[in-house]
């Protein structure tokens, strides 16, 4: 199952995909409804958005059980049945849900094709399984090394 992967580090701040999101899932240019965020403090800067974990706290907290998975592994709201209680707020480990109007907004991965990847310029943002994760890390980490040990030339 793919997840949204955050590259804290490769992002610039430029919040392009907070503009693509709220214009895909609101229809209008409006970063504040935006279902990703970015915050930045002088030392760090962080991207917010669901990466739809394995163990969805947010799910096993909803007592009215609004929260459930898509075919795609997104991570849903079910208008109907949630209260806007909060409770998954506290629990998401990413600060990535936020109540609106008593109801429950978190990314939903634009159905499979997340708008937010397509327009990251910098790569911060990537749709990918876990193993292509890991696999991408080790030879990333594997080149550096090469390159440190000056074995590539």
């Amino acid at each position: 199952m793919k997840r949204l992967i955050l590259d804290h580090e490769k992002c610039t701040g430029c919040r392009l995909c907070q503009l693509v999101c709220s214009l895909t899932k609101r229809g209008n240019i409006d970063p504040a409804k935006a279902l990703v965020r970015i915050s930045e403090s002088r030392t760090q800067r962080a991207i917010h958005v669901c990466v739809q974990c394995v163990q969805k706290v947010c799910k096993e907290v909803c007592l009215p059980h609004a929260i459930d998975v898509s075919p795609v592994g997104a991570t849903l709201v079910d208008k109907s049945k949630c209260d806007g209680c909060e409770k998954c707020i506290g629990a998401c480990v990413n600060r990535a849900i936020f109540v609106e109007e008593k109801l429950a907004k978190i990314c939903d991965l634009c159905e499979g094709v997340p708008a937010c990847i397509a327009i990251c310029p910098t790569g911060a943002l990537s749709y990918q399984s876990l193993e292509e994760h890991r696999a991408c890390r080790i030879a990333v980490t594997g080149k550096r090394m090469i390159d440190a040990m000056g074995w590539g030339s």
